[in-house]
Parts: C-alpha cells; structure tokens; sequence
C-alpha cells in the first residue's frame, strides 16, 4: 500500500512540474534574439545635394553599433558641391563611428522589431502616401536580417510617415529609438573618426 501511495504523489509531482517547465522552455524561446542585423537610412530629400544618415546594429559574438552620416552625390557633382558648399564640404558633415552594443538594447529592439512585423512588411502593400505639402520627413529605408538568414528590405516615404496611422506611429517610434541610440553610444567629439573623399 505504501508503494502504491509512493507512485500516486511522485506522478502526481511530475504532472505538476511538467507544464512548468514547458512554460520556462517556451518563454526563453520568446527571449531569444532573432535579430541578427538592422539598418536604417534615412534619406534626407530636402536638401540639394541629399544626405544619408545610416545606422546599423549587427549582432555577432559582440553586438555592435555603427553610425555614418555622408552626401550621396554622383562623381560629376561632387565640384558642384564643393563650389555650392565649400572646400570641405564633404569633411564637415561625413563622419563615421562604431562601438559595442548593450544585449539588453537588442532586446528591446528585437521586441519591438516583432510588434512591427518588421520581417514581413512589403513596400507594395503599405498604404499610399499621399501628397503633403507640409510634410518635410525624410524617407526611411530599413534593411533586416534574422539569424535564420531571413532578410526583407523596404522603404517607407516621407510623405508616409506624416500620415497618423497606427502602423506609421510605429514606426516612427522605432525610428525614433534608432536614433535615440545613437546618443546613447555616440563617443566624445574627440574620438570621432571624420571620414573623407
């Protein structure tokens, strides 16, 4: 008889802690960085000459991020720079850097990554913009890549981004965190590596 107790508690033990952990399996699951890179230009339209501003987060063994502001002309109009903008046009405003990245960002960013269904947004299938005079954002190209080797590229126009619309405060959420990161980990002026032509 208290053998046969015995085996009544002890299944009855498993069949409680069994679920349990199940559950701690599928939450770590939940936890685990799909992420694997994320760039974000944004594609300054306004000006004469347009001005990308690129950010990247890369996770490899250790994340990291890296920041390159620069003007994207073509090779013929670089004098019409220099004569519009001075000599060292392209050294005032092209700058480059990289530093390592807290996990605990990428977390957060892969969450949020998720919550926009960022893997599956299809340019064809993003609203229309229409035309807003008013409207001076730039447009957004994002660029992501899973670590199953999953990858989607899109743009997002600026017209876009002016619209209320609840998957456009996203991301302009998410572009405004992206941006936030980068005076989180900007190094001190001192440190900035200026790029030149």
């Amino acid at each position: 008889m208290k053998i046969f107790n015995s085996l009544i508690i002890l299944t009855l033990v498993t069949a409680c802690t069994t679920p349990e952990s199940n559950l701690n399996s599928r939450s770590s699951h939940n936890n685990y960085l799909n992420l694997s890179e994320i760039t974000m230009i944004e594609l300054d339209q306004t000006k004469r000459f347009p001005i990308h501003t690129i950010i990247s987060i890369t996770n490899e063994k250790k994340p990291y991020i890296s920041y390159t502001k620069k003007i994207v002309v073509a090779s013929y109009k670089v004098d019409d720079v220099k004569k519009i903008w001075g000599e060292s046009a392209f050294k005032k405003i092209e700058k480059s850097w990289k530093k390592e990245f807290s996990v605990s960002d990428l977390k957060y960013l892969n969450r949020y990554s998720h919550g926009l269904k960022i893997f599956l947004q299809n340019q064809k299938e993003l609203p229309s913009a229409q035309s807003n005079k008013t409207c001076n954002r730039n447009n957004v190209r994002f660029y992501v890549k899973s670590n199953t080797k999953e990858e989607n590229s899109f743009t997002i126009p600026g017209n876009l981004l002016c619209q209320n619309t609840k998957m456009m405060v996203g991301f302009k959420k998410f572009i405004k965190e992206m941006n936030s990161l980068v005076l989180k980990y900007q190094p001190s002026l001192n440190s900035l590596d200026l790029a030149s032509l």
